[in-house]
């Protein structure tokens, strides 16, 4: 299935098309996170992050501005780098 279609399926509600979707990213998602964190518990707190983010911020996703990498992309790196300044979700 082509990522356009997990987004489109993610958007409605769909919890299934958060895997194959984050799956068929996850080596451009690692490689991000890695640029910026260097720390191997750091990049997987982010990446459990960006999941989170991927699912909460779905609606807001807009196939007419970008692609779902792109998207994803911003999502990813902004993460990484708020943990790299000592910002979290909680914190």
């Amino acid at each position: 299935m082509d990522p356009s279609a997990w987004m489109e399926r993610l958007q409605q509600g769909d919890r299934e098309a958060l895997e194959p979707l984050l799956a068929h990213y996850e080596g451009m998602l690692r490689y991000i996170v890695s640029g910026v964190l260097s720390d191997p518990h750091r990049q997987e707190d982010c990446l459990a992050e960006v999941r989170l983010k991927l699912w909460e911020k779905r609606e807001q996703y807009d196939p007419e501005r970008s692609s779902p990498a792109t998207w994803l992309t911003v999502l990813c790196r902004n993460a990484a780098y708020s943990r790299s300044m000592g910002f979290t979700e909680t914190g």
